[in-house]
């Protein structure tokens, strides 16, 4: 094992490299397709959304992947909570927030303020296939609805 070091340590110099550039790969593509997910605002839109509650948009987001909604709440950045105190919780309880996907410009408000998010009820459990690893809002909570934006207007 001491003759074999001298042969080892430009091996493992050049895996170390080879690897992070491969993570780094990996990692694009991942945000690029998960996190930016979205809807074209053509497709779904304030005039062509059906308009739900808050409490009635969480309890539906699994069986309405189809369905163009518009729900209002405030923004947290990453979710849409359903009222000013959930805001700024660090631990929200449940079912009072639906996490959000969209492109970057979309998702530019100012947390805590009160928006109308226009675009796809989804789950986090059943929106992408289990052995895809998902950044973002589903990335830490595994369950819970979310909403693939098409736009989102200041209320």
């Amino acid at each position: 094992m001491k003759h074999a070091a001298p042969f080892l340590l430009p091996i493992l110099l050049l895996a170390g490299p080879v690897a992070r550039a491969q993570e780094t790969a990996d990692e694009e593509y991942l945000h690029t397709s998960i996190v930016d997910a979205h809807v074209k605002p053509s497709a779904c839109s304030l005039r062509k959304a059906v308009r739900l509650s808050f409490d009635e948009a969480f309890r539906r987001a699994r069986e309405s992947g189809s369905t163009c909604v518009a729900v209002e709440g405030y923004w947290t950045g990453t979710a849409l909570a359903g009222d000013r105190d959930t805001v700024r919780a660090a631990d929200a309880p449940p079912g009072r927030r639906i996490g959000l996907y969209g492109r970057k410009h979309v998702r530019s408000f100012a947390p805590g303020a009160r928006v109308r998010a226009i675009g796809y009820l989804g789950d986090c459990a059943t929106q992408w296939p289990p052995t895809v690893n998902v950044d973002g809002y589903c990335h830490y909570t595994r369950e819970g609805p979310i909403l693939i934006l098409a736009q989102v207007v200041r209320r």
